[in-house]
């Protein structure tokens, strides 16, 4: 399946996002602060309003095992966290929309 030029630009995010705050082989900061957690929304809120039609599953699954066997346990959760708000955010947003019932 192909993905769309908004798509792959918010993997793009993501992944840099995903680097900067999970680095390979040592701490990052603590994502789940709100800083950190506003800066992931930011990324979400593009994607909604431009139509990338991703969800956490789709995020996890792009970043999955690879991206997984290089980060520590706590980390994984961490990053599983955040997506588990994403798909809240989304959900929240189209049924502000009247989207879903």
């Amino acid at each position: 399946m192909s993905l769309s030029e908004a798509e792959n630009e918010v993997y793009r995010k993501l992944d840099a996002y995903f680097d900067l705050n999970f680095p390979i082989g040592r701490e990052g900061p603590e994502v789940l602060e709100e800083s950190h957690k506003s800066e992931f929304f930011a990324i979400f809120a593009e994607a909604f309003r431009a139509g990338a039609n991703i969800w956490s599953g789709q995020i996890s699954e792009r970043f999955g095992s690879e991206w997984r066997e290089k980060r520590t346990q706590e980390q994984w959760d961490d990053a599983m966290e955040l997506c588990d708000a994403w798909d809240e955010w989304w959900y929240a947003w189209d049924k502000q929309r009247g989207e879903r019932d």
